[in-house]
């Protein structure tokens, strides 16, 4: 399979072979499923039993007025970036676009000195909370300090971006757009990557029930349960919300992690991490790393 090297606005717009993609929508209008009523009682159990504070946070240089952000979630202990980090990092910052990097280490004293050559505004926060923790933090900031910004948001469990920045931002077709889409527990976009159109106070407001204002969750599994997979639906109450590529459960199940040869050779951005560590007997290694290769990635 030949994969497309190039980084330009033509790469959401390449169309694969019609049989490599079976299973796949391509630009879905997020349709809610009919939830069970367990479902908000499991919502109400989690915030009850199995919450904590909201980690400790620091401002190191602040959000500031700007048309577009990358919003960039950096998981890193102790306080070590990987050369995927450098490469992420390098990418969203050559793009242009005002970065926005927080940061979750083990002591706000062991934040990497090398991020201020990157980011045009940097937090640190502590390590409970998980990515949604992140996000809570960076998009309160953009929405009161850059209120009406467009913003690509994405965190360190994919390797990329291999597309513009830019391009991603002008792509995005719904306030809020997913790069995959899937149908697991109920229809939702998958988090590790998606844009918010002129973002406001309002439509901040709008997410406090999966951008929980006081409390953070600890558990993967409940933050993917809770804050997740009712992303999309809390979201489509009050502005349009879609994907890229959706794929049902039943016949193309987790699209970041079961197609991303395919998705890379329609020029997709990103490739998940796990693919390359829990979930490498997903795929051939050589076929994801000619990805990696045709991209100049370290990996």
């Amino acid at each position: 399979m030949q994969l497309n090297q190039s980084v330009g606005t033509e790469l959401f717009n390449v169309a694969p072979a019609a049989d490599s993609m079976t299973g796949l929508s391509r630009d879905w209008d997020f349709i809610p499923d009919n939830v069970p009523w367990w479902r908000p009682c499991e919502v109400i159990k989690r915030v009850v039993f199995d919450s904590q504070l909201q980690p400790d946070y620091e401002v190191i240089t602040a959000v500031t007025a700007k048309p577009d952000w990358v919003l960039y979630f950096i998981f890193a202990p102790s306080g070590v970036l990987t050369k995927a980090h450098v490469f992420s990092l390098s990418r969203l910052r050559d793009s242009g676009v005002a970065l926005c990097v927080i940061i979750a280490t083990s002591d706000r004293s062991n934040v990497p000195q090398a991020l201020s050559a990157y980011a045009d505004a940097l937090y640190w926060k502590a390590l409970n909370g998980f990515d949604f923790s992140a996000y809570r933090l960076g998009l309160r900031e953009i929405s009161q300090q850059s209120e009406h910004a467009n913003v690509l948001v994405m965190n360190d469990s994919v390797l990329g971006p291999f597309t513009e920045t830019r391009t991603m931002i002008g792509t995005a077709k719904w306030d809020l757009t997913g790069f995959t889409a899937s149908s697991e527990l109920e229809n939702h976009i998958q988090s590790y990557a998606f844009v918010l159109k002129d973002f406001t106070r309002k439509k901040m407001l709008a997410l406090t029930p999966v951008l929980f204002p006081f409390i953070s969750l600890n558990n993967m599994r409940h933050v993917v349960r809770t804050q997740e997979t009712r992303f999309a639906r809390v979201a489509a109450r009050h502005m349009s919300v879609g994907a890229h590529w959706y794929g049902r459960v039943e016949t193309s199940g987790n699209p970041s992690l079961y197609k991303p040869i395919e998705l890379a050779a329609a020029g997709f951005p990103f490739l998940k991490r796990s693919l390359f560590g829990v979930n490498s007997h997903l795929h051939s290694h050589d076929a994801l790393h000619a990805i990696l290769a045709s991209q100049g990635h370290p990996w």
